[in-house]
């Protein structure tokens, strides 16, 4: 797929999602216009819209992985667009996730309404600003760069489009809960070096690669600390010396 049908599509599936979500609004309107308990259809129809989002953002961190921003006109201002699409694409995938998992677990009538309206206006926001990031993206790409350029030749070097991808990977096999936190992490960090420190491309990646080598380390450390957690409050609640609040 060239670069103009890869942004084209991208866009229909930004719209796509954007569609799901106003079902997801109308669904949870019409619910709780007659206060509809969300262990039956509701829930059952809500989770199939979260299923759609979380399937049509994975496409997109596909589409978003065949950019390559060195070819385009601006290669340094495109690898910032893929990463912050990147981050947000990250955000709304947690949202959407965060979302499902609430409503699996629902066993009330019915769902805290304030964390349902953080959840769809975050998700909003995530897609509404991946929308703009891709047009000016895609306007990256209008005027490439002739074969005799010096720019051209600059940008044929490794640049922060495979550092985002191997971010994105060592982010991936960490636990569902702290991707957004490591995502965010990494990524300010990568931008600091690059922006602050001037490091080439070679060393970005270079840097990447440390944090994805770090990866199996990190993964056992939070499991470890997640499992201690959860023994800790099962002792906690288990505790004949307990104390009640009054």
């Amino acid at each position: 797929m060239n670069n103009d049908g890869r942004f084209g599509f991208f866009a229909r599936t930004l719209a796509g999602d954007r569609t799901i979500l106003v079902e997801l609004d109308r669904i949870l309107g019409q619910a709780h216009a007659v206060n509809i308990d969300f262990r039956g259809a509701a829930r059952s129809r809500l989770l199939d819209r979260v299923g759609l989002l979380l399937y049509g953002i994975e496409r997109e961190f596909y589409l978003l992985d065949g950019i390559d921003p060195r070819a385009a006109n601006d290669h340094a201002r495109a690898g910032d667009l893929v990463l912050a699409i990147g981050r947000l694409l990250a955000q709304a995938r947690e949202g959407a996730f965060a979302f499902g998992r609430a409503l699996e677990r629902a066993s009330a009538p019915d769902l805290d309404k304030g964390f349902e309206l953080d959840v769809r206006v975050a998700l909003g926001q995530a897609f509404d600003g991946c929308v703009a990031l891709v047009g000016e993206l895609e306007r990256s790409f209008a005027q490439p760069f002739t074969q005799d350029s010096p720019e051209c030749e600059q940008s044929r070097r490794p640049s922060a489009w495979m550092s985002w991808r191997i971010l994105n990977l060592a982010v991936c096999v960490l636990p569902r809960e702290e991707r957004r936190r490591y995502l965010d992490e990494y990524a300010s960090e990568l931008h600091d070096l690059t922006q602050v420190e001037g490091l080439s491309g070679r060393t970005q990646i270079g840097y990447a690669l440390r944090l994805l080598a770090r990866t199996p380390a990190l993964v056992f450390v939070l499991r470890s600390s997640a499992s201690q957690a959860s023994q800790r409050r099962i002792h906690a609640e288990s505790s004949p010396y307990r104390v009640e609040n009054t």
